[in-house]
């Protein structure tokens, strides 16, 4: 029977165990690289976070690489390291000196979209990449290392992350 184990991560998004029932001692209740508290269910419904998916029958057991979820499968809110993810890239650029205050705003109201595949995600993406090219080369720098581990693969190809 094919099904998902739970996953326990912290807030920031730092993974600790993505088959929990497989190996219940890596449960914690704060995160070894942050200190930040350790979820294993969405804060919004309380749905557990889906961790790594197996499939196993009689003599047969594959499982796949883990994809740590941006969104929770259950109501679709983001989860508290995404939430976080975007709020600092928000941060960064309303920190850079580089930007106007209009391309602020712009590439600030890019950032939701480039965490989904929907059909804005090039779009979005195209502008961040005209935006982020204006912004000094410290904050494109920084806004990349905060945004690489939660941008969607589309949306990474098009920034070319």
């Amino acid at each position: 029977m094919a099904s998902f184990y739970t996953a326990l991560i912290c807030t920031n998004g730092h993974v600790t165990a993505s088959k929990l029932e497989r190996y219940p001692e890596l449960s914690a209740n704060f995160c070894k690289e942050c200190g930040a508290s350790n979820i294993y269910a969405c804060p919004s419904c309380n749905a557990l976070i889906q961790g790594q998916w197996h499939s196993g029958s009689v003599g047969y057991f594959v499982t796949a690489a883990f994809k740590m979820p941006y969104f929770c499968q259950d109501c679709g809110e983001s989860y508290p390291w995404t939430q976080s993810a975007l709020q600092a890239a928000r941060d960064i650029v309303e920190g850079d000196e580089h930007l106007s205050v209009e391309e602020k705003a712009e590439l600030a109201a890019t950032l939701d979209d480039l965490v989904k595949e929907s059909p804005r995600t090039l779009s979005a993406g195209q502008r961040f990449k005209r935006l982020a090219a204006k912004a000094g080369t410290e904050s494109a720098g920084m806004l990349k290392q905060v945004l690489i581990s939660v941008l969607s693969e589309a949306a990474k190809k098009t920034v070319g992350y």
